[in-house]
């Protein structure tokens, strides 16, 4: 993944030492900001310097992958909404992040899971779906990855909005999921909205037809698999057609479960509660 991502308004990167600050202030100790993630408030900043210290460990292991986003220039909309309450922002600061986080870490990612947030005095103005439209052009350019979903709690209406205009597909509600603590004590119901890797077309000469080109998927796992030198049947095939994979020559694997969730704090490289369902408010 690209450190440093440009949309036409902002300029997505990794967190560098210095950020804290404009993070705390932002968004870490915003409860709004905050309201349907999985943890609380930031009580100091010394909190916030140490999830942007983890985050920036996990960009260089490669277990997940977060931005921030920066304006290019003042945001005049945001200065005038404000009025006289907030200081105006000042060029080059952060004002949100995006989070992309593999759900598999045992070789090439086929499946990501997205989270992102924003400083409320940059709400409604399409920010959000910039950059998250950055972020899934750079995950798809990478050939092993397949999925990019994201959880939205039910109640996140604006969240669920910015990704039917992304083009993402409302799959179901998982019952009783995820703890949201900024809104209650008991586990929330949540919507998995998914974008999949757009399918290559192939021409079926047989029947003067085209078809969708199943298989290009495995086969890019598969070469991302033997450039870190691997051979594909070492590990198990993550791809959801594993009856395609006897044809092409790689052993069929037994299918891989993943239960249970991660704390912060407990494990390194798992996924990150902060971030699991986003936070925007778009038209």
């Amino acid at each position: 993944m690209k450190r440093v991502l440009l949309t036409e308004r902002l300029r997505l990167r990794a967190p560098q030492p210095g950020d804290e600050l404009a993070a705390f202030d932002g968004w870490a100790r915003d409860p709004e900001v905050l309201r349907y993630l999985g943890w609380r408030p930031h009580r100091a900043i010394a909190d916030t310097r140490a999830q942007l210290d983890w985050d920036q460990a996990r960009w260089l292991k490669r277990s997940a992958w977060t931005w921030l986003l920066i304006q290019q220039t003042p945001s005049h909309h945001a200065v005038a909404a404000q009025g006289d309450r907030t200081p105006a922002l000042q060029k080059g600061t952060p004002i949100g992040l995006v989070q992309l986080v593999p759900q598999r870490f045992d070789g090439p990612a086929h499946h990501l899971r997205l989270g992102c947030l924003l400083t409320r005095s940059c709400w409604g103005q399409g920010l959000m779906r910039e950059a998250v439209a950055a972020v899934l052009a750079e995950a798809f350019d990478q050939s092993a990855v397949w999925r990019v979903d994201a959880l939205c709690d039910v109640d996140n209406r604006a969240s669920a909005r910015l990704f039917d205009t992304l083009g993402f597909a409302r799959e179901g509600v998982l019952r009783c999921h995820s703890l949201h603590p900024n809104v209650g004590d008991e586990p929330r119901d949540v919507t998995v909205h998914a974008r999949l890797r757009p399918q290559a077309v192939v021409s079926d000469p047989a029947h003067g037809t085209s078809r969708p080109d199943h298989d290009a998927g495995l086969r890019a796992w598969c070469q991302a698999e033997l450039r870190e030198g691997i051979r594909c049947d070492d590990r198990r095939h993550p791809g959801p057609d594993a009856h395609r994979v006897d044809r092409l020559g790689v052993d069929r694997p037994e299918p891989q479960h993943r239960t249970g969730t991660f704390d912060v704090r407990a494990c390194d490289d798992g996924p990150d509660p902060r971030y699991a369902e986003p936070l925007s408010r778009e038209p």
